[in-house]
């Protein structure tokens, strides 16, 4: 009887301490998976810190990004109003750069006009004097004949009254036959039809 009470304790005994068992393991895990549970929540905090922080900087960038554009615009719009005024400037300077050289090219003009207008009157001083020496020569021998005539006492006819060298050359058969050429308005003048 006694044995078989010693057998019925040792099993219960045996029961209870497997049941111990079980329980210290469930206790060991539900331990383990709390700490997990607090890491996982330590962690999530963290996360949620730097998905915040990551937020707040996306945010930060937007608005950066936001001011980038409008300054590039502004720069944008300066460039093409200083394009614009380069551009006029240019389009003037070129403008005036034209209307000089036609002027310049209009003095040249003048200028080749106003030597071939001198050279022409220089030729034509020259040709009178070259007319008018031999004439002059020829009245100076008229005028040195006339004081021999009175001291001879020979009466002869009137002497012709003198001459001035512009009617001398008027009536020159030399100058109007010189005249015939290239007449000018001098030639014309000195040389009567």
């Amino acid at each position: 009887m006694e044995c078989h009470t010693e057998e019925k304790a040792n099993k219960i005994k045996a029961d209870y301490e497997k049941r111990l068992k079980e329980m210290n393991r469930d206790l060991q895990k539900l331990q383990a998976a709390q700490k997990e549970c607090a890491r996982l929540l330590k962690n999530q905090s963290r996360y949620e810190r730097e998905l915040k922080k990551l937020q707040a900087e996306v945010a930060e960038m937007k608005k950066a990004k936001v001011a980038l554009m409008k300054q590039m615009r502004e720069e944008q719009q300066r460039r093409r109003l200083v394009e614009t005024k380069r551009n006029r400037e240019i389009a003037q300077l070129k403008k005036e750069q034209r209307r000089q050289e036609f002027q310049i090219r209009a003095l040249e003009s003048q200028k080749r006009q106003q030597e071939i207008v001198l050279r022409r009157k220089t030729q034509e001083v020259s040709a009178l004097r070259r007319l008018a020496k031999p004439m002059s020569d020829r009245v100076s021998g008229r005028l040195s004949q006339k004081p021999a005539m009175l001291d001879s006492g020979a009466e002869g006819p009137p002497a012709p009254p003198p001459r001035n060298r512009s009617s001398a050359l008027a009536r020159s058969p030399a100058s109007c036959a010189s005249g015939t050429g290239k007449s000018t308005t001098s030639w014309k003048t000195l040389c009567p039809p």
